[in-house]
């Protein structure tokens, strides 16, 4: 980064990426909270234990995650910047346009299975 400035169109990929991963994320940890007593320990433990564990993974198993998909966006952006950061040791990506879908049916199935849990559930209120 020269003086100091992001390149051109790093700071867009970089917002879209954290508005996606932030959708996702919330879909997908709804969906767990609708069946289970604690959801934020199962949210939490699936973020740091299962995401983190199967995204530095070498291979193709990188793919069940959701961070390798938003990797995939920024890196299918601008991978001559992001080839050069230590932190992203990805070889292989998907296209922007994979990336985007496999999020997207992500995302619908999370808030579809969640919507479908709590249709079905029979919730007590209790004081």
């Amino acid at each position: 980064m020269e003086n100091g400035k992001l390149p051109d169109g790093l700071f867009e990929a970089v917002l879209v990426s954290a508005l996606l991963g932030a959708a996702v994320y919330s879909a997908l940890f709804a969906a767990l909270g609708t069946s289970n007593r604690h959801p934020m320990i199962v949210g939490l433990g699936y973020a740091f234990a299962i995401e983190l564990f199967l995204s530095n993974l070498p291979g193709s198993s990188q793919a069940l995650s959701v961070q390798y998909y938003l990797r995939s966006t920024l890196l299918s952006a601008n991978p001559e910047l992001w080839g050069r950061l230590q932190e992203v040791q990805l070889k292989t990506y998907d296209t922007t346009a994979e990336a985007l879908t496999t999020l997207a049916i992500v995302l619908v199935v999370s808030l579809a299975a969640g919507s479908w849990v709590i249709s079905r559930r029979q919730y007590i209120l209790s004081a």
